[in-house]
Formats: structure tokens, C-alpha cells, sequence
């Protein structure tokens, strides 16, 4: 499963599906042992929160809500551990690694201001909190930045595609301006 291959008889690519795994639906975490954190703590530099120091790559979930015409084929679908999964990782990354900060790499840090405010109540309550930047959709309610920052959020980046609603509606990122 999940193997693609051509065959030689007919010279035809060959798909062998693979069902993905539901995030919401089963904890688990990369195989971080299996990895070499090391290259991704000093490789993983972003122009505008380096000053951090070393940060942690870290996924919130998988795919993106979008439905942009510019965009990879997950869009439309979003999929994300529970929150309680994801404070799990972060302590095991706490425990396990030496750095500085987390820069959660996902399209979008969590789909809703519930799960982020969520997240930002039990990232507060950790013995190690570290600062931390994200990626948001244009589509989040504003009323959670604050509780981000409180949380230790330090910045995020948005997906602002275009300042014409014309543009806007045209890559149906599905906001205006």
C-alpha cells in the first residue's frame, strides 16, 4: 500500500492506494528517534523569527480548510491531532531535544478559535514553555491573538494572497479584502 510503480508489461504507472491516517481518530507522533533532529534544528531558520535561536519544526495537523485554485490537492480537507496530542509531542520534544522555540509549520495552526484557545490554556500550564510562531488563516477569528501571545505566541504569518477582491475571488481563497 502506497507504493507507486510502472509496470513494465503495459507500461503503465500503478497506484496502490493507501487509506491516510485519521488524525483526529488515533494519537500517534512522528518517529522523531528515527529522524536527524539535529539537521532540522539548524536548517529550519525563518527570515523574520531567527532571532529565537534554534526552533522546532512542528506539524499542527495535516492538509488545509482552502479550496484556492493556486493550491497542492489537500485543500478542502483539514485534519488534526487532538490538542491533547499535540501537548504530548511538545513535552516529548521538551524532554528530549535541546531548543530554543517551536515553529508550527502547518497551512493553518488549528481550524478553530477553540482548538487554538485550547491549545494556548494548555501550553500555559507546561513546565517548559518556549516562544513559539505559527501560520493562521485569513479566515480566524481575530479574538484569538491575544490569547496566542499570552500563550507565548511571538508572531504568525498569513496567506494574504492579494489586497483586489477581484484577485481574491478569482484564486477563491473564499475571503475579501
Amino acid at each position: 500500500p502506497g507504493i507507486c510503480y510502472l509496470d513494465k508489461k503495459t507500461n503503465k504507472l500503478v497506484r496502490n492506494s493507501q487509506s491516510r491516517v485519521n488524525l483526529a481518530e488515533v494519537d500517534v507522533m512522528p518517529s522523531y528517534h528515527l529522524l536527524d533532529v539535529d539537521y532540522y534544528l539548524t536548517t529550519n531558520i525563518h527570515h523574520r523569527f531567527h532571532k529565537i535561536g534554534k526552533v522546532m519544526p512542528m506539524l499542527t495537523g495535516r492538509g488545509c480548510t482552502g479550496g484556492c485554485s493556486f493550491c497542492s490537492p489537500t485543500v478542502g480537507k483539514f485534519i488534526a491531532p487532538s490538542v491533547r496530542n499535540t501537548i504530548n509531542e511538545i513535552k516529548y520534544l521538551n524532554r528530549n531535544y535541546k531548543f530554543d522555540g517551536f515553529h508550527f509549520i502547518t497551512e493553518i495552526f488549528f481550524q478553530f478559535p477553540y482548538e487554538v484557545e485550547e491549545f494556548c490554556s494548555e501550553y500555559k500550564k507546561l513546565d517548559i514553555q518556549k516562544p513559539w510562531f505559527c501560520c493562521v488563516s485569513p479566515h480566524m477569528s481575530h479574538e484569538v491573538y491575544p490569547i496566542m501571545k499570552d500563550a507565548g505566541c511571538v508572531g504568525f504569518n498569513m496567506g494574504l494572497e492579494s489586497g483586489s477582491d477581484k484577485i481574491l475571488a478569482k484564486t477563491k481563497i473564499g475571503c475579501t479584502v
